[in-house]
């Protein structure tokens, strides 16, 4: 008996039923969504924030569905991936930023986030 490591989700549009999010998770997956769902991470500024904040501000949830399991990290990382690549292949709308994995492979942040971060921390001493 192998003891799962952790589940690969997807987050589906109620409106068309799109698939529009591919996430992981280690903990029971109603806990992953109720933070998706929070009021704190639907103030945030990512994509996939901004469209749960559309579907909140209408009385909409996507729909959920557990696309894979896997028994270590690497197998979450690597199925995560797998799943976010094939679904851009086929032109599947994600709101994902990164390529899936524990790592930010294939996010570039944009130039507006850059020039506020810069802003911010203009006079800021560095400590050494």
């Amino acid at each position: 008996m192998s003891i799962v490591f952790g589940t690969i989700y997807g987050l589906y549009d109620p409106r068309d039923g799109a698939l529009r999010y591919i996430g992981q998770t280690t903990r029971p997956i109603n806990e992953r969504i109720k933070y998706h769902l929070s009021k704190i991470n639907l103030r945030a500024r990512s994509h996939s924030a901004r469209w749960l904040a559309k579907l909140d501000s209408m009385n909409l949830r996507p729909s959920v569905e557990v696309l894979g399991q896997a028994m270590s990290r690497k197998e979450l990382d690597d199925l995560e991936i797998s799943l976010i690549s094939n679904a851009r292949k086929v032109d599947e709308n994600l709101t994902n930023l990164a390529d899936g994995g524990k790592s930010s492979s294939g996010y570039k942040l944009g130039a507006d986030f850059r020039r506020e971060v810069s802003l911010r921390m203009k006079g800021r001493k560095v400590s050494s």
